[in-house]
């Protein structure tokens, strides 16, 4: 009986979160639970398992950790991660003013059984990379406006996305720490640092 009680108690405090807070309840419902790992608080979706979601979540601790090395001070607090599952997202965000990072595993093809998890393991570590650089550096220098970011739409997209990291100096920043502690990316960011060299040259 108790946990019949208990049961409708947490469906009914789910229906009052999403009338009162449509925004975040817009497509997704979110687990009820919101889970610790070290300094990170992890929310997750509802259709992300939690076993997955703290997987998740131990890949960025470990991450943290090592960007304890670069940025001692900006890495003293925790910061939130949320962990999503969203055809209409791209694969990982900083939110804009807060020490919060969403990470998509739609976009990653994490099956185990698969023989391109490795892969997706390392690209799924890079960017948590990122994000998670984002999070400390702007503790650090706040929000650094773009200098360029392109629209989607190019057709380059491959010189798009090079710029995209060379010009605008946090998000070089970002991708280095990503090659440093995941291996992901690296041919990116080699091409990234040959547009530098070559602009250095030209200057």
């Amino acid at each position: 009986m108790r946990a019949g009680l208990r049961f409708h108690a947490k469906a009914l405090a789910t229906l009052t979160l999403t009338l009162l807070f449509p925004w975040r309840y817009r497509r997704f419902l979110w687990c009820a639970e919101e889970h610790q790992v070290g300094p990170i608080t992890l929310r997750h979706h509802a259709k992300v398992p939690c076993e997955v979601a703290v997987w998740v979540g131990g890949r960025a601790r470990a991450l943290w950790g090592k960007l304890k090395a670069e940025l001692p001070e900006e890495t003293q607090d925790g910061f939130i991660l949320d962990v999503v599952c969203d055809r209409t997202r791209g694969p990982g965000l900083k939110v804009n003013g807060e020490p919060r990072a969403i990470i998509n595993l739609f976009r990653f093809h994490l099956d185990s059984t698969s023989s391109d998890f490795e892969d997706q393991e390392r690209s799924l570590r890079g960017t948590i990379a990122e994000e998670l650089y984002h999070i400390a550096r702007s503790r650090r220098f706040g929000e650094e406006p773009y200098v360029f970011r392109g629209d989607g739409d190019s057709d380059h997209p491959w010189l798009e996305e090079i710029l995209h990291y060379a010009l605008n100096e946090f998000e070089t920043e970002a991708l280095r720490f990503c090659v440093q502690t995941t291996g992901d990316r690296a041919e990116l960011l080699a091409e990234v640092e040959g547009y530098l060299e070559r602009r250095k040259s030209e200057a």
